[in-house]
């Protein structure tokens, strides 16, 4: 399964194999994104017709659920295939290898995909005239996420699968409550606006501005942005919200070993993945006892959104009870990530992590921050084992997972 994987993140490999499974020819092909993490789904822009681009999907099934998810996405297609011709024949399963393919907006999950990126269906649904429509983030079979712009207003939307919407909602009016009441005129959150349980979709107010990655990247990140970033995960810490999630050590270890266990599957597991998986097991030993507070969980540089002096911490999918360590130990590891990306000097990203932990103004132990930075880098290292670029990143971060010190 190794080779297999190589080949469709290779261009022209992809292109080849995708063509001889489809059965037809493709144009250009660009891996957009590839995750491990439930096995592994690889996404394309390819090049299907003269001047049309679409997204390509292959995901790899383990288990029974390839059969039930291809009859999904068939009769989807079929249904479809009336608007556009195209879509049946640019679907395909291959039960050797495990794989389905199916094109954007098929999805064997997300019921309602294909009524949401749908112009004249979203300016209908909202009682709107027209509708510009852009999408954000599409992670197959759980989550896409649009930017809707109407005539007189622009709103977010997100698609999830299941009944989450219903839930994330209650989740997001409680925070930004906290965060409108809280004093600090400069840090906000979006406030949800409805949830529409016909499509399980969840519309919030737009978030202006460019997440700090966006800032980072172009060289603009300033001291303040972090100032805002610590200021804002610690105004979560010490609230009274009790959310129902509970996220501490045991759920903690269960997330890298489910990672490392997805990697074995697929036959991607390098012999230093155990090695570093028990050193990580180790940090998790004797740790001090420590109470449970609110706490982002996937707080780093792309969930903060920055529109002047203004910062507005977004996406609060994963919010649950655990240890504000968890946030503090993400944050500045992604920040030290960026530098080995090549966004940024490590000087500044070092030097950052530690004005980030310096002006964070609760108190952090360092005990409960190493063993959260040991796991941080080892998920990236799971997630980067199947990206070419930049070349051996995932080593890397295996090192910094077993590195006896602050994530600085």
């Amino acid at each position: 399964m190794t080779a297999v994987l190589k080949q469709m993140l290779d261009p022209g490999g992809a292109r080849d194999f995708l063509a001889s499974r489809l059965g037809r020819h493709l144009g250009s092909v660009g891996v957009l994104d590839v995750s491990v993490r439930d096995n592994w789904v690889v996404q394309y822009s390819a090049e299907v017709q003269p001047g049309g681009i679409r997204r390509l999907v292959v995901q790899r099934f383990l288990n029974g659920d390839l059969e039930p998810a291809r009859r999904k996405i068939e009769r989807q297609a079929t249904h479809a295939a009336r608007r556009d011709p195209q879509l049946p024949a640019l679907t395909a399963a291959c039960p050797d290898l495990g794989l389905l393919i199916y094109p954007f907006p098929l999805d064997a999950r997300l019921k309602f995909l294909r009524k949401a990126v749908n112009p004249k269906l979203v300016a209908r649904r909202f009682a709107a005239a027209s509708c510009d429509l852009q999408v954000l983030r599409y992670v197959p079979a759980k989550r896409c996420q649009f930017r809707y712009q109407f005539p007189d207003a622009t709103v977010y939307g997100k698609l999830l699968r299941d009944g989450r919407g219903v839930d994330l909602f209650r989740r997001m009016e409680q925070v930004w409550e906290l965060y409108a009441g809280a004093g600090d005129r400069l840090l906000s959150t979006p406030r949800p606006l409805v949830h529409l349980a016909d499509w399980n979709m969840l519309v919030q107010e737009q978030a202006p501005g460019r997440t700090l990655y966006e800032m980072l990247r172009e060289g603009a990140a300033q001291d303040h942005h972090i100032d805002a970033a610590a200021r804002a995960s610690a105004l979560l810490h010490g609230s009274s919200l009790r959310p129902e999630a509970v996220h501490a050590v045991p759920e903690e270890l269960g997330l890298i070993e489910q990672s490392y266990q997805s990697l074995v599957a697929n036959g991607l597991a390098g012999p230093r993945f155990e090695t570093v998986l028990a050193a990580v097991r180790d940090f998790a030993r004797d740790l001090p006892p420590a109470p449970l507070v609110p706490v982002h969980r996937d707080f780093y540089d792309k969930q903060l959104l920055i529109d002047g002096p203004r910062t507005a911490l977004i996406d609060w999918d994963t919010l649950a009870l655990g240890h504000p360590e968890i946030d503090a130990a993400n944050f500045v590891t992604h920040l030290r990530l960026r530098a080995l990306e090549g966004i940024g000097a490590a000087e500044a990203a070092s030097r950052w992590g530690c004005r980030f932990l310096e002006r964070y103004p609760r108190t952090l132990e360092p005990r409960w921050l190493r063993f959260f930075a040991a796991a941080a880098w080892y998920r990236l290292a799971c997630k980067y084992s199947v990206r070419p670029d930049p070349p051996g990143l995932s080593d890397r971060l295996l090192d910094l997972a077993v590195e006896p010190c602050l994530p600085v």
